[in-house]
C-alpha cells in the first residue's frame, strides 16, 4: 500500500450552458447543462496515518474542517467501502477556487479526494464506483472527475462528453457577495418565463469549433431569474473590456468573459483587477481532477 502523500489537482469548473427544467418528487431539479474544466486549482493532499480519525486541514478561513465538509463526507464514504482499510487519514485543502461562486469548488474538492484516498490506499476501487460515491454528495462531483466538456442532464450526474470546446482565454471574476443555490432554485420554481435549451447551439457550436458561436450560445437560466446587479455589471465590465461574451456560472456569483486574444485577455485582467479581488485568468482543459505524480 502506497503510504505516502498523494497530492491532486482539483480544477474549478464553468456553465457554458444551464437551464433549468421541472421540479421532481424527490426535491431535486432536472437540468441541462453544458460544463466546462478550466485550469484554476484546489490542491488536495491525502496523507494515511494511524490516528485512527478523518483530519482536514485549509489554508483559507471560514472552510469547515468538521464532518460537514464534503472533503469529510467523502472519505467517509470511501472507508464505508473499504472498512478493512482505515487506520487514520489526514487531508490537506489548498484553496484557490473561491467559495460559494458557482465554480464547484467543493465539489472538486471532494472528487480529487476521493481519487487521491483510493491512489493512497492502492486503488481498491474503479473510477465508476468513486463516481457513485461522489454523486450521493453533490450533483457536480462526478463530472469534476473526468472534467474537460461535458454535457450533463438529470440532476447533473448523467454525464456525456462531448467535443472539446475551442482554445481560449477565460476571465473569471467572483464579486463580494454569496448566493444561495437553495434559494435560487426556489426562486426558479416561481418563474413565469422558461428559456429553450441552449445546449443544442451550443453543441452545435462546438463541434464546428467555431469560437464566436460558442459565446453566442452562453446562457444561464439563473442568471436571467436572480437578476444579481453586481453579476450585470461585471458582464459588462468584461465586454468592455474585449471578452466577446461574459455569462454567470452556476448558482452564480461568478462570473466568466471569454476571450480569443491572449493579449486582450491579459489587458483585461490588468484592468480589473483593480477593481475585483476575486480575479483569475485561466484557459479551459481537457481534463479533471489528476494525480499530482513526482518526477
Amino acid at each position: 500500500m502506497n503510504k505516502k502523500s498523494v497530492q491532486v489537482k482539483a480544477p474549478a469548473k464553468i456553465n457554458l450552458t444551464l437551464n433549468i427544467e421541472e421540479k421532481r418528487a424527490d426535491g431535486y431539479h432536472n437540468v441541462d447543462m453544458i460544463m466546462q474544466a478550466v485550469d484554476l486549482y484546489d490542491i488536495i493532499t491525502v496523507t494515511p496515518n494511524d490516528s485512527g480519525d478523518i483530519t482536514i486541514s485549509c489554508n483559507v478561513q471560514g472552510v469547515p474542517l468538521n464532518e460537514s465538509n464534503l472533503v469529510h463526507k467523502a472519505a467517509v464514504g470511501f472507508f464505508e467501502m473499504n472498512p478493512e482499510l482505515f487506520n487514520g487519514v489526514h487531508i490537506d485543502i489548498e484553496k484557490h477556487i473561491p467559495m460559494q461562486a458557482g465554480l464547484a469548488g467543493g465539489s472538486t474538492d471532494c472528487a480529487a479526494a476521493l481519487l487521491g484516498l483510493n491512489f493512497a490506499y492502492g486503488e481498491p476501487l474503479m473510477i465508476d464506483e468513486l463516481m457513485i460515491i461522489g454523486a450521493k454528495l453533490g450533483a457536480d462531483v462526478p463530472f469534476c472527475f473526468n472534467g474537460a466538456t461535458a454535457y450533463a442532464t438529470g440532476i447533473g450526474t448523467t454525464l456525456e462528453k462531448i467535443n472539446d470546446m475551442p482554445g481560449c482565454h477565460i476571465i473569471l471574476i467572483k464579486p463580494e457577495i454569496n448566493v444561495s443555490t437553495k434559494e435560487a432554485y426556489q426562486k426558479s420554481d416561481a418563474r413565469t418565463k422558461f428559456y429553450p435549451r441552449a445546449s443544442i447551439k451550443m453543441i452545435s457550436a462546438i463541434k464546428s469549433e467555431d469560437f464566436d458561436g460558442v459565446c453566442d450560445a452562453l446562457h444561464n437560466d439563473f442568471q436571467q431569474i436572480l437578476k444579481i446587479d453586481e453579476v450585470e455589471e461585471i458582464v459588462e465590465n468584461l465586454k468592455g473590456a474585449g471578452a466577446r461574451n461574459a455569462c454567470m456560472s452556476g448558482s452564480g456569483p461568478s462570473v466568466f468573459g471569454l476571450f480569443n486574444d491572449k493579449s486582450v485577455a491579459v489587458r483585461a485582467f490588468d484592468k480589473l483587477k483593480s477593481k475585483y479581488n476575486n480575479i483569475f485568468i485561466c484557459n479551459p482543459i481537457k481534463s479533471g481532477c489528476e494525480i499530482v505524480l513526482d518526477e
